[in-house]
């Protein structure tokens, strides 16, 4: 399993991308309609009461430098419960998972399916943080 890198709040220059190879590689993506649609310039490590994390912005794509099986996020939000989708080679939907909607409240959700190599969090009110990702 890989844990996400610690770090301090703040926008940044996202350290994971490009990836350097063999890492996983964190991807966020403003809406549609929005005045900067399509990838964000940064990624933001944010902190919420006693939570820290990736800013997970209305999208954050996890591209897997192998295929997995299992993908485990733990995540919070803060108004609306992220969609997360595990994708495989040809970005068909192997697995898919909901959080639960308390607000504020950490909630782990593991995904399987053979050949998973992207997982897509989908965060309608772009208020989720990811805390832990981990895939094997």
């Amino acid at each position: 399993m890989t844990p996400v890198p610690p770090g301090q709040p703040g926008t940044t220059a996202n350290p994971w991308s490009p990836a350097p190879p063999g890492n996983v590689k964190f991807t966020t993506f403003n809406p549609a309609g929005s005045a900067n649609p399509g990838q964000a310039a940064n990624n933001r490590l944010w902190q919420q009461g006693t939570f820290t994390g990736l800013d997970c912005n209305f999208t954050l794509e996890i591209e897997l430098p192998t295929a997995a099986s299992t993908v485990t996020l733990q995540l919070v939000h803060f108004s609306q419960p992220a969609q997360i989708e595990a994708l495989d080679s040809s970005n068909s939907v192997v697995d898919k998972a909901s959080q639960a909607p308390p607000q504020k409240v950490a909630s782990t959700l593991t995904l399987s399916g053979a050949g998973i190599t992207k997982v897509v969090v989908h965060s309608p009110a772009d208020e989720v943080i990811l805390i832990e990702f981990c895939y094997s």
